[in-house]
């Protein structure tokens, strides 16, 4: 993590401080207060529902928590891999917030892609990190690119 840390700034620490501190005060209802709505606005009313409950949850914050634990680990795993060959892959990347951390992701996605001879990176301009999963405009070009990978590889047999 000090690794990440140092390439990142003081913005992972801290989102690191605020997960922790919503994780234990997120049995207390507190967390609830300070979610964001309209996040999941193109979602199903039933979906939008059980995002914003599981989102407030004990379990939601540990699972960030224990991401941030072993990124250090993920980090050091990623630099292992040099060559991907001829795999394909599609990474998608956000750019909101427009800040020094989503600007290490998305040049950090942009060095993966490069890591396969059949590799494309897609950037989302004004999308957030969630969004590519929630907001319909955004979550098309991430089903999109799950196509093209799922293609690519069935014409490789």
């Amino acid at each position: 993590m000090r690794a990440f840390r140092q390439r990142t700034g003081s913005e992972l620490v801290a989102e690191e401080r605020t997960i922790t501190l919503a994780r234990w005060l997120a049995p207390f209802g507190v967390v609830r207060l300070f979610l964001p709505k309209g996040e999941y606005d193109d979602l199903p009313k039933e979906n939008q529902a059980a995002e914003r409950a599981f989102n407030v949850t004990t379990r939601f914050f540990r699972t960030l928590s224990d991401q941030y634990d072993v990124l250090s680990q993920t980090y050091s795993q990623q630099r292992e891999v040099t060559n991907l060959g001829t795999t394909p892959l599609v990474v998608v990347s956000a750019t909101v917030p427009d800040d020094a951390t989503r600007r290490v992701w998305t040049e950090m996605n942009g060095e993966l892609t490069k890591l396969s001879t059949r590799g494309v990176h897609r950037v989302v301009p004004g999308a957030m990190h969630a969004q590519l999963l929630y907001k319909r405009e955004h979550a098309q070009i991430t089903i999109d690119a799950i196509r093209q990978v799922v293609q690519a590889a069935g014409q490789s047999r």
